[in-house]
């Protein structure tokens, strides 16, 4: 991460069950990355500057936002249409939730 100068936040919970948040993202190994929604976003922000949210079904297809947001709703938190998420709802919605920021 430092050598491309990139930043990061981690944020979680109290009650974080490392046991079943690593039996759910198991779960998920071998998911198709979602290249069409890769491809819409890209698109959409060079052209009009706006990030992008999901609005079709996914067939299980995940990019980043929307991955993150599936896991939380398995572990039982309060998401619903997790596939609407960007980074940075993810982020606002960790710290309205309740989230703390662990690597800062």
């Amino acid at each position: 991460v430092k050598e491309f100068n990139y930043t990061y936040e981690v944020y979680r919970k109290e009650d974080f069950d490392e046991e079943k948040y690593i039996k759910i993202i198991t779960s998920m190994f071998g998911s198709n990355y979602s290249f069409k929604m890769l491809a819409i976003a890209f698109w959409r922000k060079i052209l009009f500057g706006k990030a992008v949210k999901l609005n079709y079904g996914n067939d299980n297809k995940y990019v980043c936002g929307e991955a993150t947001m599936f896991i939380q709703r398995e572990l039982g938190r309060n998401v619903s249409n997790p596939e609407n998420y960007t980074p940075n709802d993810v982020r606002n919605w960790c710290i309205d939730n309740g989230f703390k920021l662990i690597n800062g």
